[in-house]
């Protein structure tokens, strides 16, 4: 760490107090790019734009990000529409919206945290432990609904892919929530063949049959989840308050659930899983207690390997 002894605008200095500190402790990469800038820099003004102003070639213009943001603005609204885009509504823009907004969409992607405190220049060893770039990536109830929108649109684009290529009727399927999925399979295939239309390719019918029926289906890499909150077993014994807010794939039983559904491209990481456990089963010095959970939790995972074997 360093410390940086000149008027700053970092996030240690503490201005949403009131105070405007001197100096701050920073990470070794953000003192060499203050160094960077200082020497480009036409004046003591760091943090400004490059170009040069008129006359005097050593006057700096400064960057004026309301300014340039309203440019943004006029310039989507032109051509946008064209593009399909909506209009941006007239309110009072901010960098930090973009920012935040930026944090969000890349907190739901794999590993997004990781590269959202890589890309927010937040300083840990691992970016989940920083409370700042979690902070940032937390969704408001608007982009909730907005991602729970892309979240069926993508699971109804895998479900199509799934029955355009034919899998849908020989598919391997294992847990409790399995035969469910078949059929609401098997009604998606009646109403297609009642639909001359979805035979020859109409891709958007298809769609819309397929949302019909798996509303609330979530996509998993360790399975599918079903989403009907009566059957959900993470929603036992929660307060009613958050077992309205829907599943909780963070408690997901994925072996036992009703809801929980196994497929074919998930049988590499259960099958990955036994060998894992039966692997430290052979240890002959462990705990008691430790086998009996180990045991247990290989009962429930062969549950699923050998359905899927024998599907």
């Amino acid at each position: 760490m360093t410390k940086y002894s000149r008027s700053c605008r970092l996030g240690a200095c503490d201005e949403r107090r009131g105070h405007h500190a001197h100096s701050c402790w920073i990470i070794a990469p953000v003192a060499q790019a203050i160094a960077v800038a200082e020497r480009l820099s036409f004046s003591d003004t760091v943090f400004g734009s490059t170009r040069q102003g008129r006359g005097d070639s050593q006057t700096l213009t400064h960057f004026d990000q309301h300014d340039e943001l309203r440019k943004f603005v006029r310039q989507v609204n032109a051509l946008g529409p064209n593009a399909g885009l909506e209009t941006i509504p007239d309110f009072r823009l901010s960098p930090h919206m973009f920012r935040r907004t930026m944090s969000i969409i890349t907190a739901q992607q794999p590993d997004g945290e990781v590269a959202l405190g890589i890309q927010l220049k937040h300083a840990a060893k691992r970016a989940v432990a920083n409370a700042t770039t979690s902070g940032y990536a937390r969704e408001t109830p608007e982009w909730a609904a907005e991602f729970e929108h892309e979240l069926q649109e993508a699971v109804v684009a895998r479900l199509a892919g799934m029955w355009s290529n034919g899998q849908s009727p020989n598919m391997k399927l294992a847990s409790a929530g399995a035969q469910r999925f078949r059929e609401g399979i098997s009604h998606v295939n009646a109403a297609a063949a009642s639909e001359p239309a979805v035979m020859i390719g109409d891709d958007r019918l298809l769609r819309t049959l397929l949302r019909d029926q798996f509303s609330t289906l979530r996509w998993g890499t360790v399975n599918h989840c079903l989403g009907i909150p009566e059957q959900a077993a993470c929603l036992k014994g929660v307060p009613a308050e958050v077992a309205e807010q829907g599943v909780m794939p963070n408690r997901c039983q994925p072996a036992t659930c009703r809801n929980s559904v196994v497929s074919g491209e998930h049988a590499p990481i259960w099958i990955a899983e036994e060998q894992d456990l039966v692997a430290k089963l052979k240890d002959r010095r462990m705990a008691a207690h430790n086998r009996e959970q180990l045991e247990s939790e290989l009962r429930d995972v062969r549950k699923i390997t050998k359905r899927l074997s024998d599907a």
